[in-house]
């Protein structure tokens, strides 16, 4: 499903994307200032638009949406987040709207034999996809992305790409594959995740997972409250993410594992 001219701007208006920057962006990839576009169009992104899956909890339906048009009336209109194949789709529209060659593919955890893995990263919970325990073939060619934490930091292998397109087939079996082994980002358990930037720059991020809002900033990790009801919850996801849920929403995690109670609350913690 395209999106029409009018759905592009709202876009554009909910990650609060400068003029000058649409103009850019309306070049094309030909145009003179086509990098420059792409990579403040990323960052308006990131900035606006968080990584979270509370409809696992927080719906009547208790899934995630990943329609186009569900997906866009989720993340532009009632200006939420959402999991990757939701949000990475309505990007790459956007994208190719103004005639950007552009695919979408799937990714994997790169723990591969010989990779120093840095502390901060579990590795007990692929959340972030499933792993690479080996290289069966040492020719095969992979995209690395690297990232570290501070500038004295080496730089850890994070995410492996191959240059496979996948289509929303793939994406449907990878979702039914997490949903039967419980991993993942499709597990009930609140998440919500938005990056933080500095002129430009991304200096950390802020991340609500379950009971706890944590901040990540220049090399500092610190819890910064904790949550011993939902009440907390939804007021933290309101101010920290921009993110309003609705009475009706609120009540859809009644009796789950992921509830909030006074009772479940660790003082003495």
């Amino acid at each position: 499903m395209s999106l029409p001219p009018e759905q592009m701007e709202g876009y554009l208006d909910r990650i609060s994307l400068p003029s000058i920057v649409r103009t850019w962006l309306r070049q094309g990839p030909n145009g003179p200032d086509a990098l420059k576009a792409i990579i403040k169009l990323q960052q308006c992104h990131l900035a606006a638009i968080p990584f979270e899956n509370l409809d696992h909890v927080y719906s009547s339906h208790h899934s995630i949406q990943t329609q186009t048009d569900l997906a866009y009336e989720h993340i532009v209109k009632r200006r939420s987040g959402g999991v990757c194949d939701s949000v990475h789709p309505l990007f790459a529209r956007l994208l190719r709207f103004y005639g950007f060659p552009v695919y979408l593919t799937g990714s994997r955890i790169n723990a591969a034999a010989g990779i120093v893995a840095d502390s901060k990263l579990d590795k007990s919970k692929p959340n972030y996809g499933p792993y690479i325990p080996g290289w069966s073939d040492p020719g095969q060619k992979w995209w690395r992305m690297q990232l570290r934490h501070t500038d004295a930091d080496p730089w850890m292998d994070v995410w492996a790409f191959t240059e496979t397109e996948w289509l929303e087939v793939d994406f449907q079996m990878l979702r039914n594959a997490y949903a039967a082994l419980g991993t993942g980002w499709v597990t009930p358990r609140p998440v919500c995740f938005r990056t933080l930037f500095e002129e430009g720059v991304p200096v950390g991020y802020l991340l609500l997972a379950e009971s706890e809002l944590r901040q990540y900033y220049k090399g500092e990790t610190k819890v910064i409250q904790k949550f011993f009801n939902e009440n907390y919850r939804v007021t933290a996801l309101a101010v920290e993410f921009g993110i309003h849920l609705t009475d009706e929403e609120q009540k859809q995690i009644a009796g789950y594992a992921a509830e909030l109670t006074d009772e479940d609350f660790d003082y003495y913690a």
